[in-house]
């Protein structure tokens, strides 16, 4: 499963939907931020993989009494013609009804909606 979206190609742009992230939306983008993906539509309408996956911050494993830590990591290809596609990679075995977690960055705050 990958994750769908608006490919963003201008850094100013990438930044501005950033901030959004702040009404629960989801932008993607590659180390330098020269490439991004918006998510925020399609993950509002469960078509992202982005509404399935989560970002260990802040969370706790009850379990094990333990920080929560990722079991995944954030991919993506580029095509040469101007397509990507985007999508996690385990880093381990991920059970049956464990969640997907992959670090959003250092930047990420969890968005609180009103």
């Amino acid at each position: 499963m990958y994750f769908v979206g608006e490919l963003l190609t201008d850094p100013d742009v990438i930044k501005t939907r950033r901030q959004r992230n702040i009404q629960g939306g989801y932008v993607l983008s590659n180390v330098t931020e020269t490439v991004g993906l918006d998510c925020f539509a399609t993950c509002a309408r469960g078509q992202c993989l982005a509404s399935m996956s989560n970002c260990p911050k802040d969370c706790y494993n009850t379990v094990r009494e333990t920080p929560a830590l990722a079991n995944a990591r954030l991919t993506y290809k580029a095509f040469g013609n101007g397509e990507y596609r985007w999508g996690l990679v385990s880093t381990k075995a991920i059970a049956a009804h464990e969640e997907i977690l992959w670090n959003y960055g250092p930047k990420y705050i969890y968005p609180i909606v009103d």
